[in-house]
């Protein structure tokens, strides 16, 4: 008998669970709807948070993770969802009115999204880093005009700046020599070999020139870093140039044709330290002694034969064996500083 009584009972609760259930959607419609009110309003105290960590990331030029991103859109979907059912809610007139149906279904949603609710909750709180360092650009591009030469004084000077810029208490280097003489295309060259050889993780050359703008530079550089920097004044920007530079693990700067000195850190917003390094190149030895580098390379001119063989093999073989052009080839040659 107690058996029988017992299968009866659950029968009689399987048949009218789902009824109570719906019936329960209908008249505790309003309970649903306060019960939402606490876990939504965590959800987007919650969000905020998420928020306010995706905005610096932002600004460091950080990648914002898949998942943040999805979980965001779904925060958002469900606030889209929770206000539509107030409005509904807000609209619907009583059951005499023809409002029973309205109410069972929005009693109905809310009671189903209260769990969905709080694993969001419970989700958002495991994100303890939204972002991920942004990839680099593509290695520095060189495009010469002319195919890179190698002779004794231009590779004593990159033998120099390499040695240099491997000693830890070596951050700032200074290049210099007379204008045209080849300082930017070695630079050029040096990038590649210290991004090939890893001395360095990233590269970054700008020009500088006489009359410098410093907000363009700040950009170029920030291009190459993949940090949007929309700000207009030059402090604001070189603190966030200098919070995203900070989180490079080996970055070296290169200022082509830098003329007057200035306070790199504070104008500009470029460290230099153990991990970042800057290279200056100038026509002016005094230029580099007033920036206070610790390590000083001259560009020289070529040796007469270097000259000459760079000279020939620009404008081709031909000139050494034509009477009438050779002569103005040495001259030109003689103009630029030597006499072969």
């Amino acid at each position: 008998m107690y058996i029988i009584i017992g299968a009866i009972t659950e029968v009689v609760k399987y048949l009218f669970s789902p009824f109570t259930d719906h019936f329960g959607y209908l008249v505790h419609y309003k309970r649903n709807s306060n019960d939402l009110k606490e876990p939504m309003a965590r959800l987007g105290e919650r969000k905020e948070d998420v928020q306010r960590s995706i905005d610096a990331a932002h600004i460091r030029g950080e990648v914002i993770k898949v998942m943040v991103k999805s979980w965001l859109k779904r925060v958002n979907e469900m606030q889209s969802k929770e206000m539509t059912l107030n409005n509904t809610l807000k609209q619907s007139k009583g059951c005499f009115q023809g409002g029973c149906y309205v109410h069972y279904q929005v009693g109905k949603d809310e009671k189903q999204i209260i769990d969905q609710v709080k694993e969001l909750i419970n989700e958002g709180r495991t994100f303890t880093d939204v972002s991920d360092p942004a990839s680099l650009p593509p290695s520095l591009e060189i495009k010469p005009t002319l195919e890179f030469q190698v002779y004794d004084s231009t590779k004593l000077a990159m033998d120099q700046i390499m040695g240099a810029l491997k000693r830890e208490n070596v951050n700032m280097v200074g290049v210099y020599g007379f204008g045209g003489v080849g300082k930017t295309t070695l630079m050029k060259q040096m990038a590649k070999i210290l991004e090939r050889h890893e001395v360095f993780y990233h590269v970054v050359m700008v020009i500088v020139s006489q009359d410098p703008i410093w907000t363009k530079i700040q950009g170029e550089i920030a291009e190459n870093l993949g940090l949007p920097l929309t700000q207009e004044f030059l402090s604001m920007r070189a603190r966030l140039l200098l919070d995203r530079l900070k989180k490079e693990k080996r970055i070296l700067i290169v200022l082509d044709d830098f003329w007057n000195p200035l306070n790199l850190l504070e104008q500009i917003g470029i460290p230099y330290g153990n991990n970042y390094k800057v290279v200056l190149t100038t026509r002016q030895l005094e230029v580099c002694i007033q920036m206070k580098t610790q390590f000083n390379v001259e560009v020289k001119v070529l040796a007469k034969g270097d000259a000459w063989t760079l000279f020939k093999w620009a404008a081709r073989d031909i000139i050494e064996n034509d009477n009438t052009l050779r002569p103005k080839a040495k001259q030109i040659v003689r103009e630029c500083g030597v006499f072969p």
